[in-house]
């Protein structure tokens, strides 16, 4: 289909998707339309100081958006059609766009992997914590409900 090649906003099919991911285990489970899909993934999610940290790469990638790592800046780089997140891992800065957010927590890196707390991911990527993200304390699982684009 041409659809692809054509920019254009009005012709963007989106759909919601559903990522959830678990505190140490390293499967990661996708739902659209119904079905799910569970990826094994490098990268266990776990609690820090009682705060939930995910790995970023992840949960962006299964988003729709790209993922760089600037080396010299030790920057993660977050893209979609219509944002550009950077989160540089040694401040308690989110970059999104041209406004910048103050993290209560600084990102971790574990085993050449960046991990955020999942409100501050919520922030970055303009999503409600409690709404699009949900976090269940029983069964220590994130939840992230996101209108992605199809391609």
């Amino acid at each position: 289909s041409n659809l692809a090649e054509n920019p254009a906003k009005n012709n963007i099919i989106k759909k919601q998707q559903t990522t959830v991911f678990t505190i140490g285990s390293n499967i990661m489970t996708v739902m659209e339309d119904g079905k799910s899909k569970q990826t094994t993934i490098d990268a266990k999610s776990f609690l820090s100081q009682g705060r939930t940290m995910i790995p970023v790469r992840y949960v962006a990638e299964s988003l729709g958006m790209q993922v760089e790592w600037n080396k010299e800046t030790q920057t993660v780089v977050l893209k979609d059609r219509e944002n550009t997140v950077m989160i540089p891992i040694k401040t308690n800065k989110i970059i999104v766009g041209n406004q910048e957010y103050t993290s209560d927590v600084t990102p971790i890196l574990k085993n050449g992997r960046t991990y955020l707390t999942i409100s501050n991911i919520a922030k970055a990527l303009r999503m409600r914590a409690g709404q699009d993200v949900k976090w269940d304390n029983k069964i220590k699982q994130v939840t992230i409900i996101k209108e992605v684009e199809v391609r």
